[in-house]
């Protein structure tokens, strides 16, 4: 990736450019970049990889802890539908700004392009630096949570297993390693492993839900309750 110009371009002049893959090195040139980055991903390998982002079956075990003590299945339905909302509005407008400027350097470029002049700069240099150290947080946090998921899988199938901290924190390092390899040397394969990831996505939510119906001993209730049911209590938890 280069760095771009920040000057003003044919594009931030509000001159438009042909998004066809053909002229796309016109349309970089433009925005101040040099095609460096090997383009090898398709429309649906990108919405595989969103879908293997969001993680939706690790992800829902915070929102189903936080509803054991806070209200039960209400607050699932309706927290889902806030969050539905505003995280539709953020894609939204992000799919705007970079439908705008389509480059591989993202928020920071754009902080520039839309910032007064006055501050662009400091705004563009501290949005890089949060958005590069959230990029940190969020791989690393995604690996421990890989790291402690395989501890106590182990556990399940040996219950006089406990991994010590040392252990864990080598399961976590070994985790890193891979990806940095993976993501270093075998980039070519990225978009397979995001297919891989999005319909192994797939496959779980259909087997959660498989099993949860299967499991529901106490019979089921209705929709109403279901959906609109508020638990002052710990949910059956406790």
């Amino acid at each position: 990736m280069a760095y771009p110009s920040h000057g003003k371009t044919p594009y931030s002049n509000d001159k438009t450019l042909s998004t066809d893959s053909a002229d796309e090195p016109e349309v970089l040139a433009a925005l101040g970049y040099k095609q460096e980055l090997k383009r090898n991903r398709s429309l649906f390998t990108l919405l595989f990889q969103s879908l293997a982002i969001a993680a939706l079956p690790f992800g829902e075990g915070g929102p189903l802890l936080s509803a054991v003590y806070g209200g039960g299945q209400l607050s699932i339905f309706v927290g889902w539908i806030i969050i539905l909302f505003l995280a539709s509005s953020v894609a939204v407008s992000l799919a705007e700004i970079a439908s705008r400027y389509p480059t591989s350097a993202g928020p920071y470029y754009w902080s520039f392009q839309i910032a007064n002049e006055s501050n662009r700069t400091v705004l563009s240099f501290i949005n890089g630096w949060v958005w590069l150290i959230g990029n940190w947080t969020i791989t690393l946090s995604v690996n421990f949570g890989l790291a402690s998921l395989i501890n106590a899988t182990a556990a399940l199938y040996h219950p006089n297993f406990a991994a010590e901290p040392w252990q864990l924190l080598l399961i976590f390092y070994a985790i890193l390693l891979v990806s940095f390899v993976v993501c270093t040397f075998a980039n070519r394969f990225l978009p397979m492993v995001d297919t891989i990831c999005a319909g192994w996505t797939g496959l779980s939510i259909f087997i959660i839900c498989i099993a949860l119906s299967v499991r529901a001993a106490s019979g089921r209730h209705s929709a109403s309750y279901t959906l609109g049911n508020y638990d002052k209590s710990l949910s059956g938890w406790g």
